[in-house]
């Protein structure tokens, strides 16, 4: 996994015949996994993604991933690998330079920790709580917000759910969706980007995107406890002269 994707006629080769090659050679194999978990996904779509112990088992002689991205906590490296080629990078000049403070220590630490009882994981770190929410629990949510605020009248906004894709992530997976919902909004007399702009510019921004003319709130990110800063902007924006304001503008 990494950060861009090449399409068309390529290939990988297995790590094991690496790790082969390379002990015939007399050479470490390194294997740069790119983004690693310890955590076993109930997410459908990340099921089958290999977790730390299982991508070891392919014996290859350093390891290395991020710490945030799928793992969830700092941004940082992670090296894992044989005694003799751990020291070997102790002892090099650059380790001193690159190692991490004690307060990223710290911080993945505590993500680390959590890793030992996964049955809580969700509720310890964001990443995770975020990638195994299922799609029946964001539309719930998404559509008690759209019967909150757009019951049906003649206020002249159009509003519906529908079905859309979350991405983890250019740095992880950016090619995989998660299958999500999103409250899709639209009014006849401003246009969407005007709507976009006046939800960025907010002392609390929401971040929406604008596609086929509408403005779509993905629900995948919001958190229970965000729901009242959203709701007290929809609020605002529903005073046709606050976006009027700003079509002046």
């Amino acid at each position: 996994p990494s950060n861009y994707v090449i399409e068309g006629f390529t290939e990988s080769v297995e790590i094991s015949k690496l790790v082969k090659l390379a002990k015939a050679r007399g050479l470490y194999c390194l294997h740069d996994w790119g983004s690693g978990t310890f955590y076993q996904f109930e997410q459908k779509a990340l099921q089958n993604y290999p977790t730390v112990q299982q991508e070891i088992q392919k014996r290859a002689d350093i390891i290395c991933f991020s710490a945030d991205k799928l793992l969830g906590a700092v941004q940082g490296g992670i090296i894992l690998g044989s005694k003799a080629a751990i020291e070997k990078m102790r002892k090099h000049p650059l380790y001193r330079v690159l190692r991490a403070d004690k307060v990223t220590l710290g911080l993945l630490e505590s993500v680390l920790e959590a890793c030992f009882e996964p049955e809580s994981l969700k509720e310890k770190v964001t990443s995770i709580r975020l990638l195994e929410r299922t799609p029946e629990e964001i539309r719930a949510q998404a559509t008690q917000m759209l019967d909150k605020f757009f019951p049906e009248s003649d206020s002249g906004w159009i509003v519906r759910i529908e079905e859309t894709d979350s991405r983890t992530g250019g740095g992880a997976l950016p090619e995989l969706p998660l299958p999500s919902s999103a409250m899709v909004i639209s009014h006849p007399r401003y246009k969407a980007q005007e709507i976009q702009n006046w939800l960025r510019s907010q002392s609390i921004p929401v971040i929406v995107r604008v596609q086929t003319e509408s403005v779509w709130f993905d629900f995948r990110t919001v958190f229970e406890e965000d729901e009242k800063v959203l709701s007290e902007t929809l609020r605002l924006m529903l005073k046709s002269s606050i976006l009027e304001q700003a079509e002046e503008t």
